[in-house]
């Protein structure tokens, strides 16, 4: 498994030999001198998680962050500022343009280290919670209104060709204002799933509503959710709910 692509946006070439090197042993870094570097880094890498200096010489590293966090390529991406600015209305401004943490400088690399696992943390158990939800809408998880408009346009795409098993893809990536490699690593980033992935996924989790009614057989309900193998489609199903589709057709019948 590949380790997660840390982005330092710092431009002071002391503090980043001696600040990160621990973080080496566990992470893939990047390194921006600039701001101007930095957004453009972000936006064409999109990388895991960003440290970003709050005085960097050419754009604020507050502004940079609110920059970053408005654009939907990057909104997902967990941001920490650093700064040598100490107090509670400091961090409240931090937070205010959208950063996930705060740590004053100078600081122990230890702090740092567990900033960083804490975040990658709690995105996990967020992408956990979205694998194996059985419902869709982003109104459920906790994040920016950025990243649930582009899950609601993700929901959106998939429903509106929900018989469709040709759908993929390049049709799917048609719904974004943004390339298919943006929408690819956004997809990613936000939900752990690839777009393939995210489209079986959200047909399985219909296909799980439908069944609940008792009222379809499993193959209609396949069929009515694009999959064009019932034995395929429970066999995905079971691998997703940990039971077969006739299963959560035979309880409904029961309650009915």
């Amino acid at each position: 498994m590949p380790s997660a692509f840390i982005l330092i946006i710092e431009h002071d070439p002391e503090v980043t030999e001696s600040k990160y090197a621990k973080l080496h042993a566990t992470y893939h870094l990047e390194y921006a001198t600039t701001g101007a570097d930095g957004l453009r880094m972000a936006t064409e890498m999109v990388p895991d998680l960003i440290l970003c200096n709050a005085h960097l010489p050419d754009i604020d590293g507050l502004s940079l962050c609110e920059q970053l966090k408005k654009d939907e390529r990057s909104s997902h991406i967990p941001i920490i500022i650093m700064t040598t600015r100490i107090g509670d209305e400091h961090q409240a401004q931090a937070m205010a343009m959208g950063a996930d943490d705060y740590i004053t400088r100078p600081f122990q690399s230890d702090l740092l280290e567990l900033k960083i696992k804490n975040i990658f943390f709690t995105r996990q158990k967020l992408k956990e919670m979205f694998l194996h939800g059985a419902l869709t809408m982003p109104e459920q998880f906790n994040m920016s209104a950025v990243d649930k408009q582009f899950l609601k346009n993700a929901v959106r795409a998939v429903q509106d060709n929900m018989q469709n098993s040709t759908f993929g893809v390049d049709e799917f990536s048609g719904y974004f204002g943004m390339s298919r490699r943006n929408v690819l690593r956004k997809m990613k980033g936000v939900t752990g799933l690839s777009i393939n992935e995210y489209i079986r996924n959200t047909r399985l989790k219909e296909a799980y509503t439908i069944l609940t009614k008792g009222d379809r057989n499993v193959s209609e309900v396949a069929y009515a959710v694009g999959f064009t193998d019932p034995k395929y489609f429970s066999n995905c199903f079971k691998k997703l709910f940990g039971k077969l589709p006739s299963e959560v057709r035979t309880v409904a019948n029961t309650q009915s």
